[in-house]
């Protein structure tokens, strides 16, 4: 799941090339309207398949990941059962229930970007 722009379908991308030899099937879905130009020709140059999130997709899937972002960010998000949530923006405190335990997350928001050489 992600709210789409730049930073999260490239999140997206990573993660769904680490899962896709170890589960049944992966799929990147948006909850946003994508129209900006540079995220248009990122989705076009790098062919990625970003769907359109809705609620009654949930019964397709038993796992849900987000990334460069978190629950509470969005009210679209409020009722997906995340298990792993991968992000860089602070958590907040008034947040932290809605992590439950069996929730995996990295939330980093102090860390640089590392370059890849």
């Amino acid at each position: 799941m992600i709210n789409a722009d730049q930073d999260a379908m490239a999140s997206a991308l990573a993660l769904k090339r680490i899962m896709h030899n170890r589960i049944h099937n992966v799929e990147i879905m948006r909850i946003n309207e994508v129209t900006r130009p540079d995220n248009l020709d990122m989705i076009q140059h790098l062919r990625i398949t970003v769907k359109p999130w809705t609620p009654k997709r949930s019964e397709s899937f038993n796992r849900f990941a987000i990334v460069d972002s978190q629950p509470y960010h969005n009210k679209l998000f409020d009722n997906i059962p995340f298990t792993l949530v991968i992000d860089h923006h602070p958590l907040h405190a008034e947040n932290t229930a809605r992590h439950a335990e069996d929730v995996y997350s990295l939330i980093r928001p102090n860390s640089t970007p590392q370059a890849i050489s």
